[in-house]
């Protein structure tokens, strides 16, 4: 192997669901920086792009203008790709339900030629 190849950094994407990487925050009592992330494992691998996948709450629901706030950050430094978040009604409570991990995986399955590293950040 040639020394240009052995410092050549591999392509990696980025993929986010964010759903799932909201509650696995919530629920280990931290957050993760995306910012420092992407720099830390920038030193390794060559980011392409991050593609952040989120839920976005009606405008009547509370957290719609928080996640309006949390994406103006995003798109800084990632591209960002919206859905509408489920409302489920039960008898005596709303579910919500963000469910972005299908837009992930094909977007992971749209991207699997052009990249040597794929890096899925979630939950669970």
């Amino acid at each position: 192997m040639s020394s240009m190849n052995k410092n050549k950094k591999l392509k990696a994407g980025v993929f986010v669901d964010n759903a799932n990487f909201f509650y696995a925050q919530r629920n280990a009592g931290w957050k993760v920086d995306i910012t420092k992330f992407k720099k830390l494992i920038k030193v390794e691998l060559d980011i392409c792009f991050v593609n952040y996948h989120i839920a976005i709450p009606a405008k009547w629901d509370k957290g719609y203008t928080q996640t309006q706030k949390y994406i103006g950050i995003l798109e800084k430094q990632s591209t960002i790709y919206p859905k509408p978040l489920k409302y489920i009604r039960t008898q005596n409570t709303t579910i919500k339900k963000g469910d972005v991990d299908l837009e992930v995986a094909l977007d992971v399955v749209r991207h699997i030629d052009d990249l040597d590293v794929f890096v899925v950040i979630s939950g669970r």
